[in-house]
């Protein structure tokens, strides 16, 4: 059950407004709303494809130009380097996606201290091949943009509202005033649109005490659905317009459909347990490369060049381990019936160790894509083995393993969705259900679904 907002009402501050100027408010809100979604969207999407180049030129047209096979021991060092020095001069790593979820349920909000250096810590170790996704640092991203557009359009109402000399021109005017005030004084108090600045102009409520402070109020609910109805529109708009002009981002494949006859369905307890000893590598490796980050703690530039140096290792030995998964899946869907059984298990194991190591070292990002692609992996590895359904493979092996990494079987299925069809949503559930129930060795048992006392 959620809780009520017992914020004041931004509609409920001063006198209200009344006709022509009432709807010269909600047009400008509603404007404005739009174009910080577009700007966001457009963004969001433009970084996505920086990130692209910068891989596309460090992995593709450098090794396409020099031609060596040891590329990876230099490139993943160098990366490694860069990523300790800038995680310790600015200290702006990208969080886990749980704990920005958990301050937006908790603060209603996520700010960042340094945006420029959120966006380059986010970049790096994507760009250098870390086993980790972008799903986390976009999601902080996306999270303080937000809370941005709503501090924004929170702003904006104040500042329509403290005008006493209320007229069309004057309230589109404050409205679309306030997004550069919150840019450039978001806390400090804002000042009257243009040459309005005589006391006795003022209202009283604007005197009040933190009456300009955007996060002391709230809007109405139908206010809240149709701004940020349209922050959304704006954004997927910008989204969309990036992906005219620079081509649409690749993300997660879609597999096929499951084809196989119930009576070969004993072969998931195959599938499961060998995603549940993919979970136990995970947590194994999560422990041992915690502990050992712990103790490098005050040392981030040598955290990130011994995970520099392992990744550029395991890069030359089994290239499949570095990067996300995203375009490592779609590749891996093509060309798993020439990859001997032996190196598709390899991948998925080291993969597997791969990501909390980069996790612990300061290679910070998300785990949802790479795991997917591990579970894949592992799903061929078993096709290949057994000649059973590939389809069914992934999907068993794939759902076994996510849960048993995240504990949230009903959240690990959801996720699965992405790429994998509804049909099989059964067959994910219950071996979501039976890798997140199964004991982990250094872990908590799951808790039970028994009614609290």
């Amino acid at each position: 059950m959620g809780m009520s907002d017992e914020r004041p009402l931004i509609g409920d501050l001063g006198d209200p407004f009344e006709g022509s100027s009432r709807i010269a408010l909600i047009v400008g809100m509603t404007a404005l709303s739009l174009g910080i979604g577009f700007v966001v969207g457009l963004g969001i999407s433009l970084l996505l494809k920086f990130m692209n180049l910068g891989i596309s030129l460090l992995w593709k047209t450098l090794p396409a130009r020099v031609g060596a096979w040891w590329l990876p021991l230099a490139i993943c060092p160098v990366g490694g380097l860069l990523i300790g020095w800038w995680n310790a001069r600015f200290d702006a790593a990208p969080r886990p996606l749980m704990e920005v979820l958990a301050e937006v349920r908790r603060s209603g909000g996520c700010h960042l201290d340094n945006a420029p250096a959120s966006v380059v810590a986010f970049l790096l170790p994507l760009v250098f091949g870390g086993a980790i996704g972008p799903e986390a640092g976009l999601t902080g991203l996306i999270a303080a943009a937000v809370t941005w557009i709503g501090n924004t359009l929170r702003r904006a109402g104040l500042r329509a509202k403290t005008l006493a000399d209320v007229t069309v021109s004057a309230t589109i005017s404050a409205v679309f005033g306030a997004p550069f005030a919150g840019v450039v004084a978001a806390y400090d108090s804002m000042p009257d649109a243009g040459d309005m600045r005589d006391d006795a102009e003022v209202s009283e409520s604007a005197k009040a005490p933190g009456a300009e402070d955007p996060r002391r109020f709230t809007f109405r609910r139908i206010a809240k659905t149709i701004l940020y109805t349209a922050a959304a529109g704006g954004a997927f708009t910008g989204m969309r317009l990036a992906a005219r002009l620079a081509g649409g981002m690749s993300g997660l494949p879609r597999f096929e459909a499951i084809q196989m006859p119930l009576s070969d369905g004993l072969w998931v307890i195959v599938c499961v347990l060998a995603g549940y000893v993919l979970a136990c590598v995970f947590h194994a490796s999560t422990l041992m490369m915690g502990r050992a980050g712990r103790r490098l703690e005050a040392h981030p530039v040598t955290k990130g060049l011994i995970c520099g140096i392992v990744l550029g290792i395991l890069g030359v030995c089994l290239p499949y381990v570095l990067f996300s998964g995203e375009e490592q899946s779609r590749e891996i869907v093509e060309t798993w019936r020439g990859i001997p059984a032996i190196v598709l298990v390899l991948t998925a194991c080291f993969k597997a160790f791969a990501t909390p190591l980069c996790l612990s070292m300061g290679w910070r990002g998300g785990e949802i894509f790479p795991n997917i692609f591990t579970g894949v992996t592992c799903g061929f590895a078993i096709a290949a083995l057994t000649g059973i359904d590939p389809m069914f493979c992934i999907t068993t092996t794939t759902a076994a393993y996510v849960a048993g990494v995240m504990r949230k079987p009903l959240l690990a299925a959801c996720l699965l969705l992405l790429c994998f069809p509804v049909t099989g949503l059964l067959w994910m559930v219950s071996c979501a259900v039976a890798g997140a129930y199964l004991p982990m060795p250094g872990l908590a048992p799951m808790p039970s679904r028994r009614k609290r006392g």
